[in-house]
C-alpha cells in the first residue's frame, strides 16, 4: 500500500515511531515512498486540532484558558509572532522552532505568575470507543536553572476534580516531540474533558507550546521501509 503524505498529516505524524523516507523537492522536503500497511491509517480521528483556521492570537472555537498571568495565558501564533508583546529583556532564551500556526504560553516573555496557565480542550465523547490516545507535538526547554513543569490532566465530573494523566518531560533543545498520552482509563467515557497546564513553579521559567492535537485509536503498525530511498530519523 502506497500511503501519501496528506493521509499520515490527517492521521498521524509517524516521525516519533520509526525511520521516514524523504525526498527534496521545490516546495521542502515531502513524504516520498512509504510502503507497507498500516493498521487503522484511514480511521476517522475522534478529535484533531492543528491551529491552522485561527486568526492568532485567537484560539479555535471551543477552546478556552485560564490563567494568573498579567498576560492573559494560553494564545496562538507562529514563530514569528509569540513575543507579541515585546518581552522586558532583550535576551530570547525561550527560541521556538518554526511549526506553523501552534497554541503557546510564554513565561520567558511575561515572567509573571504562571503557576495555572490552563488550555482547555473541547469536551469528547469517548462512549463506545476504547484503546484512545491522545497525541500532539509540544516545545518546551528543560533546565535545572530555570525550572517549570508541563501536565495532561483530565476530567469526568465536568471539571469539578481533575486528574493529572501525563507529565511533559525529556525535551531537546530546538526540537519539537511528539507526546502520546494514554487514555484507556477514560473508555467508554460520554464527557471526556481534557487540558494542558502549564506552571512556572513561581520562578521565571520558559513556556510551552503546542500543535497537532489528535485523539484516535492506538496502531498497530507493519510497516515495510523502502531501502533504496534516503531516510532519517526525524527525532
Amino acid at each position: 500500500q502506497q500511503i501519501s503524505k496528506k493521509e499520515l498529516k490527517s492521521t498521524l505524524d509517524l516521525r516519533s515511531h520509526t525511520n521516514f523516507l524523504y525526498s527534496n523537492h521545490s516546495n521542502g522536503t515531502s513524504l516520498s515512498s512509504v510502503t507497507g500497511s498500516l493498521y487503522g491509517l484511514k480511521k476517522a480521528a475522534v478529535f484533531s486540532e492543528d491551529f491552522e483556521g485561527v486568526v492568532s492570537p485567537a484560539l479555535p472555537i471551543g477552546w478556552t484558558k485560564s490563567s494568573l498571568a498579567s498576560d492573559s495565558g494560553w494564545s496562538t501564533g507562529d514563530n514569528t509572532q509569540t513575543r507579541i508583546p515585546p518581552c522586558a529583556d532583550a535576551t530570547d532564551y525561550f527560541p521556538i522552532p518554526a511549526h506553523t500556526i501552534f497554541a503557546i504560553t510564554n513565561d520567558d516573555c511575561c515572567d509573571c505568575n504562571k503557576s495555572a496557565d490552563y488550555l482547555n480542550m473541547p469536551p469528547v465523547d469517548l462512549t463506545g470507543l476504547f484503546n484512545q490516545q491522545l497525541v500532539f507535538d509540544a516545545y518546551k526547554r528543560d533546565n535545572p536553572s530555570y525550572q517549570d513543569s508541563a501536565y495532561v490532566e483530565a476530567s469526568v465530573d465536568s471539571g469539578l476534580t481533575w486528574t493529572q494523566i501525563h507529565s511533559m518531560k525529556g525535551f531537546t533543545v530546538n526540537v519539537w516531540k511528539r507526546v502520546e498520552v494514554d487514555l484507556t482509563a477514560y473508555n467508554d467515557t460520554p464527557n471526556l474533558l481534557l487540558r494542558f497546564h502549564y506552571d512556572d513553579l513561581g520562578g521565571w521559567g520558559y513556556g510551552l507550546c503546542i500543535d497537532d492535537v489528535l485523539i484516535w485509536e492506538k496502531p498497530n503498525y507493519n510497516i515495510a521501509l523502502d531501502p533504496t530511498v534516503k531516510y532519517f530519523n526525524a527525532w
